[in-house]
């Protein structure tokens, strides 16, 4: 590790106790969680403020389930916000659709 790349780390991590870093690492550390970031990132970067639930699983290929509570982990650490709006009906997403049929799954809808 250069001295750099130190310096950078420890400019980083001045004033916050090496618990609360464990604790973030520890929330980023799952690679669907690390996708998240990324999709969410990259939407950021691409001129998007907000994606929904669905949205992220689609891109994630993650169920809204699971989307949901890698967000919540996220939103814990503090390494994401999250607002709930509103209750919006949703189509859902046509990769995930066809993946799951592909598998013989069906998609069940609350209503």
């Amino acid at each position: 590790m250069s001295a750099d790349s130190m310096e950078r780390g420890a400019a980083i991590t001045q004033g916050v106790e090496s618990r609360d870093v464990a604790s973030l690492l520890k929330a980023a550390a799952h690679p669907d969680r690390l996708r998240i970031l990324e999709v969410l990132l990259e939407s950021r970067m691409n001129g998007l403020v907000a994606l929904t639930i669905t949205d992220i699983a689609c891109r994630t290929e993650l169920s809204r389930f699971s989307a949901s509570r890698h967000l919540a982990l996220l939103a814990n650490a503090q390494l994401v916000g999250c607002a709930i709006e509103a209750a919006v009906a949703s189509t859902g997403c046509a990769s995930i659709a066809s993946r799951r049929s592909k598998t013989g799954s069906s998609i069940s809808r609350r209503r």
